[in-house]
């Protein structure tokens, strides 16, 4: 999905377009989980290097709690759940957990660049890179010669909606608002 004038915009509203006409669905959880933890990172990203480890940690967990706070489009009990370590458990995340996530989430997001800068190389745009990926993906895991359902890649890989928002053309979007 491509969206216009992102200096515009808060980041809050790219990731509500990003989610498409269809808005905000249960399985979204977990790759909008890690695009708030993300931002909250790029948020607290000037500040860490001054504090102490255990201070980082606390830092950017009340910068995510806050964060998923002002996702309007969400209700109160979907904003909570934003913050679950898993579905299955219903816990909210800590401050170690989350450090570690955020540790996963960005070598994650770098693995998924390299990978994506083949597919933009045989592609025009990045979003039909997005797409060439996503059904390779859904083929490799349903051993199905079809394209993946909606709402795929949600279940299957919760970093791409992350990749989809913070970079552009293979590396990080300059656009993107601060």
């Amino acid at each position: 999905m491509i969206i216009e004038n992102m200096k515009d915009k808060s980041w809050q509203e790219l990731l509500r377009a990003s989610l498409g006409p269809q808005g905000y669905k249960p399985v979204m959880r977990r790759s909008i989980q890690t695009v708030v933890i993300y931002e909250a990172v790029r948020c607290c990203k000037p500040e860490l290097p001054s504090l102490k480890p255990f201070q980082r940690k606390i830092a950017v967990h009340d910068m995510t709690k806050a964060l998923a706070d002002t996702l309007d489009f969400l209700t109160v009990e979907q904003k909570s759940q934003i913050l679950w370590r898993t579905n299955a458990s219903q816990e909210i995340m800590n401050e170690n957990n989350l450090w570690f996530r955020r540790k996963v989430l960005v070598r994650e997001l770098e693995r998924i660049n390299d990978t994506m800068k083949v597919y933009l190389e045989k592609t025009e745009t990045q979003e039909e890179a997005m797409e060439e990926y996503l059904r390779e993906q859904f083929q490799e895991a349903t051993k199905q010669q079809t394209s993946p359902p909606p709402n795929w890649q949600y279940n299957h890989n919760h970093l791409l909606l992350s990749y989809r928002l913070y970079y552009l053309n293979g590396q990080l979007n300059p656009n993107f608002p601060d």
